[in-house]
């Protein structure tokens, strides 16, 4: 019997002392409510799944040089259970991290399931993910979720507490991470009896840690005929998203597979429970397929999409709560290099030569604001080369005065800052570490003794980013900012980074109360790549606000994206309104062949003209399954065409070109005009009869002369409109009677140019022209009127 959400949490409570119920159920319903998706519904609707159940033909022999490839076809098998696969969904810095902190906290409390994390191939995030857990202040997980709801607790727990001597929040705490790098660790991912429900276990999306535990997972089935009770959560999961074609028909298939990508996949198919989490989701909905070496294919399909559902607080894209600005910036690196025109190489992006043509510009304008405003942030990731970092941090001292600069890569955290701050800052730093449980930056490694002198009154601190980090700083700026005895000349911090500015990477203050501090401010212009998926998680500008901070933002300046036009057309235009297509309706599929028409429709409808965009959704090799071909809608029963409006002729002529289909030709232009403009325009058609053409002014009369040269007649004959008088054409040897609109869209339907009604001969020049089509209405039986 499969047991409800519900009722698996009744069961928990079961097994839990009576006292501790009632905090226990403000826990689960505070989770519950921040857990809320967009349509309203919550962790009830994962599909959890019970206890893994006994599987058939699983290999026994994991020497077998062929044991994987039997283990993953066994687990092909139609009657043996699968892994069930779902996708959290949240946009750019909304606070997925907290969300995954909760649903690992109910498997391994209320699933009594174990959790594997997998992180992507930074050891940072692994940290910030430990540090959110196991922190002591009140934004921290344990502290934030568990510890704080327990205190409202406190008078009816005392006694307990007295009688048990311990502090009964921590039973329920989130367990901290245990690595898989330990061996200890990594044998129990093999041995059933060896894993504990409360056991997490992570590692990083690289091939060295997911061959290790793709191996143990393989000796566990082997050996227990069974999928692995455990949850799996994969962090930044669209980095290995499958790049095979669904139809086996792309060549690049086997390429374009890494080693990180199939052993995840063979991963995903060997557990109870995986959850990809994610800001850019679109490829993993369309792309199922992974080549592994041997030609096989492995198919993961997404059965379930839960969409997270925007904070009040929340400023990005998808909200329309970030504003372009691109008015100073100039694109030169797209322009070709004067002396190689014949090969049309790019200029080379130069960060420099940017700074020079944009950067200053943008510095120069930001600094113009109100002296009212809190503070200005602004982030430059466009670099990569650390060399060049330190380049731009001169060039910037050298040109501007009393700026904070930090410089951020890998293990170098440096903080510039005016000489003249130097004493203020360090006593501010002695400030927040008393009013901490922990030195903070006032420790040596930190804001602490000697600063390191530069030109233009500047110094700086080397940060050591093994006991700290970059959040701490930014607390300390915004504190500064807020209590400094100095008149500050500016409040404006600039950080430069180079990859730790693509995704995963907040760059706020670790107090999101008192002291929070944002970014205001983003250059970012995508020279080098332009795919919307790098664009979006590059853009660490969107992000939760706090309400002080948000009103401030609301009233006083926009958070702003220093950009070109180019990027600016790209994400409104295209990137914004497909992805708001797809959320719409993504969490009405319940599995992946509902997803699957979903996404095909929304790309072929052609309604934002999606087609001229879609090579800038991804990189080519997870494009493959993004078919041009136009889709059959089941509900209109037809195929969804282009809308046209508002495209003119040279754009519909590409678009047919790129879908392959029969080269445009326009037929006809409808214009509403009176009957003496048309004649304007048109000529006036004089005419003369041909010899097998009259006019008639009786119905007999007309009917006599059809039946006597063996004409034919139309469908609408003898019929009358609403007012009783026939309407009639005549055409050629062939008469036809017309409804009223239909011969008035006969006229008005004719182009400038057009042959009907005009004899040709030669080359088209006009001679002796006769009307060869004569439409021919009767205001009565007997007086028939020609129109033309």
């Amino acid at each position: 019997m499969t047991l409800t959400f519900e009722e698996k949490i009744e069961i928990f409570y079961k097994k839990q002392n009576e006292i501790f119920k009632k905090p226990l159920e403000k826990i689960i319903n505070s989770m519950l409510d921040k857990c809320e998706y967009i349509n309203k519904e919550s962790l009830e609707r994962h599909n959890w799944g019970n206890k893994p159940i006994k599987l058939t033909n699983i290999p026994l022999d994991i020497n077998s040089n062929s044991f994987e490839n039997d283990l993953l076809i066994a687990l092909d098998i139609e009657e043996n259970e699968k892994s069930t696969i779902e996708l959290l969904w949240g946009d750019i810095q909304l606070g997925k991290r907290v969300q995954a902190c909760i649903i690992m906290w109910i498997s391994v409390y209320i699933l009594e399931r174990p959790v594997l994390y997998i992180f992507r191939n930074l050891s940072i995030d692994q940290k910030q993910l430990q540090d959110d857990i196991l922190g002591t202040e009140n934004y921290n997980f344990n502290i934030q979720f568990i510890k704080n709801l327990f205190d409202e607790f406190n008078n009816e727990l005392n006694d307990y507490f007295k009688q048990n001597n311990f502090d009964y929040w921590k039973k329920f705490k989130l367990p901290e991470l245990k690595d898989i790098n330990n061996t200890d660790v990594l044998s129990k991912l093999s041995n059933k009896d060896a894993l504990s429900s409360t056991d997490i276990f992570c590692c990083l999306m690289n091939q060295s840690q997911l061959k290790k535990i793709n191996n143990k997972f393989s000796e566990y089935i082997s050996y227990n005929q069974e999928l692995i009770d455990i949850s799996v959560l994969v962090d930044e999961s669209d980095l290995m998203s499958p790049t095979a074609s669904n139809d086996k028909s792309n060549d690049k298939d086997e390429k374009d597979s890494t080693e990180c990508e199939q052993l995840l996949s063979t991963i995903y198919k060997k557990v109870k429970y995986v959850l990809h989490i994610t800001g850019t989701a679109h490829s993993l909905l369309y792309n199922i397929t992974t080549r592994l070496k041997d030609n096989n294919n492995i198919q993961i399909k997404i059965s379930k999409v839960h969409k997270m559902k925007r904070s009040d607080g929340y400023y990005g894209l998808f909200n329309n709560k970030i504003n372009f600005n691109t008015e100073i910036v100039f694109p030169w690196w797209d322009n070709k290099c004067e002396d190689d025109q014949e090969n049309k190489k790019r200029i080379k992006y130069n960060i420099i030569e940017d700074y020079d043509i944009n950067i200053k510009k943008i510095i120069e304008n930001i600094l113009n604001r109100p002296k009212t405003i809190k503070y200005n942030s602004l982030l430059l990731s466009e670099e990569k080369i650390r060399s060049n970092q330190f380049n731009l941090v001169n060039k910037i001292i050298k040109d501007f005065q009393d700026l904070f600069i930090i410089i951020y890569h890998g293990k170098c955290l440096r903080l510039y800052l005016s000489k003249k701050y130097e004493n203020e800052i360090k006593n501010w730093s002695q400030w927040d570490s008393n009013k901490s449980s922990t030195k903070r930056l006032n420790q040596v490694g930190g804001i602490y003794g000697s600063s390191i002198n530069v030109e233009n009154n500047y110094c700086y601190y080397e940060i050591n980013t093994k006991i700290l980090n970059i959040k701490l700083v930014y607390k300390l700026l915004r504190i500064l900012f807020e209590k400094s005895s100095i008149k500050l000349q500016h409040k404006t911090v600039i950080t430069i980074t180079g990859k730790y500015g693509e995704r995963g990477y907040s760059f706020t203050s670790d107090d999101y109360d008192n002291y929070s501090f944002h970014l205001t401010d983003q250059y970012f212009v995508s020279h080098a790549s332009f795919n919307c998926t790098d664009i979006s998680q590059r853009l660490r500008l969107q992000g939760k606000y706090k309400y002080n901070d948000s009103e401030i933002i609301k009233k006083l300046i926009n958070l702003t994206l220093w950009t070109t036009n180019k990027l600016q057309d790209v994400i409104q235009n295209f990137y914004v309104k497909f992805i708001k297509e797809i959320e719409n309706n993504i969490m009405s599929c319940q599995k992946w062949e509902d997803i699957k028409d979903l996404i095909e429709n929304i790309i072929d409808n052609g309604e934002f003209k999606f087609g001229k965009y879609m090579k800038y959704i991804d990189v080519s090799k997870k494009r493959k399954n993004i078919k041009s071909e136009k889709c059959f809608d089941k509900k209109m029963n037809g195929y969804q065409l282009i809308i046209i409006d508002d495209m003119n002729d040279t754009q519909i002529l590409k678009w047919c070109n790129e879908k392959k289909l029969p080269e445009y030709i326009c037929i006809n232009e409808i214009k509403e005009t009176n009957i003496d403009d048309f004649i304007d325009e048109y000529y006036n058609w004089n005419y003369e009869l041909d010899e097998k053409t009259k006019e008639f002014y009786s119905k007999k009369e007309y009917e006599n002369y059809i039946k006597e040269n063996n004409l034919a007649t139309g469908k609408y004959d003898n019929e009358t409109n609403k007012d009783g008088l026939f309407y009639k054409t005549s055409v050629a040897k062939d008469i036809k009677i017309y409804h009223y609109d239909l011969l008035k869209n006969e006229i008005k339907n004719l182009s400038k140019g057009s042959n009907l009604g005009i004899k040709y001969s030669g080359d088209g020049e006009k001679i002796n022209t006769k009307r060869t089509r004569l439409y021919i209405s009767y205001k009565d039986l007997t007086n028939p009127k020609s129109i033309v």
